[in-house]
C-alpha cells in the first residue's frame, strides 16, 4: 500500500463566492457595531482579502512554532510520570 498525495484542487467560483460573502458580512457586521465604519465595498473586499490570507498563513506558522515545544512539554511530561510512579513504588 502506498499513499498518493492529491492536489489541492483550485475553485475559482467557490473562491470568489467565498470572498464576496465575507465582504458583505463585514458591511453588515461594521454597519451593526457603533464605532466601526467601512468606506465601501471596496474596502470591505480589501479587508477580506487581508483576512483570508493572513488566515491562510498565520495558523501554520503558529503550529509549526508549537510543534518543538509540545514535543519537549510531552517528554518533560513522560518524565514526571515515570518518576512519580518510582516514588509511589518506593
Amino acid at each position: 500500500m502506498t499513499w498518493h498525495p492529491a492536489r489541492p484542487r483550485f475553485r475559482p467560483l467557490r473562491l470568489l463566492f467565498t470572498w464576496l460573502s465575507s465582504a458583505v458580512a463585514l458591511l453588515l457586521a461594521a454597519s451593526l457595531v457603533s464605532g466601526v465604519a467601512v468606506d465601501g465595498v471596496g474596502a470591505a473586499l480589501l479587508v477580506a482579502a487581508i483576512v483570508a490570507v493572513l488566515n491562510a498563513i498565520v495558523p501554520p506558522l503558529v503550529a509549526a512554532l508549537r510543534l518543538p515545544f509540545t514535543i519537549l512539554l510531552g517528554f518533560v511530561l513522560v518524565l514526571v510520570v515515570d518518576g512519580g510512579m518510582l516514588r509511589l513504588a518506593a
